[in-house]
């Protein structure tokens, strides 16, 4: 029996990569059936597909409106009225992950386990290789703007809307993370297909499926990043680990 995760919000910006994209609502939007969490959607001017494609996995798809600033600026500014909106909220907690991200089922409940037991903001995502290490506090420098699971409680959710309501050039996961502490999970429970933009010649991207990944995302992965990336249209914009 899933656990009632009716009291989480889900927010996840979304843009193009049709394909990453699909494979990542599909996974989030059947948690969501599955444990009554709810998923909000903001499209950052997509021409892959529209709204009505996003509405196939929540009723909650939203535009960004701010055409005149960049997409860094745009990114911090979403971010930013993500956490008021939820600050006003029902919601006793909030999930950031991004349209390129492959989560395993049980993600929502490891954060929230590691949430109550360390009353801290968690990353489920370990980058690289996933290494395999004990559950630590961390501060930014680990942090992983790709995952972050928090609750109401504490000062880090006023410091985040206070510090990214001002436009800027520097990351959103970089002002909501500096100088707050962080919790990690002992595993990944997400997997990340890219770090970078596929039309950059020179990605810094992860393929790091193999080690430390929990449950089905282990399982299930690999064939659909096979069939994405390592065989599809955007290959040579990979760097493959045997």
């Amino acid at each position: 029996m899933p656990s009632d995760h009716s009291d989480v919000a889900i927010y996840i910006k979304t843009h193009n990569r049709k394909g990453i994209t699909e494979k990542c609502l599909e996974r989030i939007s059947q948690v969501c059936s599955e444990t009554g969490a709810v998923l909000f959607l903001i499209d950052d001017f997509s021409d892959e597909y529209d709204l009505d494609f996003l509405r196939q996995y929540t009723p909650h798809v939203r535009q960004m409106m701010n055409t005149h600033l960049t997409i860094r600026e745009r990114c911090g500014l979403c971010r930013h009225d993500n956490l008021v909106e939820f600050k006003d909220s029902t919601f006793a907690y909030c999930y950031f992950t991004d349209n390129d991200v492959f989560h395993d089922r049980g993600f929502l409940d490891e954060g929230k386990r590691l949430e109550l037991l360390y009353k801290e903001p968690v990353t489920l995502y370990r980058s690289n290789i996933h290494v395999k290490t004990h559950i630590e506090s961390c501060f930014y420098s680990q942090f992983q703007g790709t995952s972050l699971f928090f609750s109401k409680e504490g000062k880090f959710l006023e410091v985040s809307i206070d510090r990214l309501k001002k436009k800027s050039l520097k990351g959103w996961d970089w002002r909501m993370g500096s100088y707050n502490k962080f919790v990690f999970s002992e595993y990944s429970y997400a997997e990340h297909f890219q770090k970078d933009s596929v039309n950059s010649k020179n990605p810094k991207c992860l393929v790091s499926w193999r080690d430390g990944i929990v449950g089905d995302v282990a399982e299930n992965l690999l064939p659909s990043f096979q069939e994405e990336i390592l065989d599809g249209p955007m290959r040579e914009f990979y760097q493959y680990e045997s």
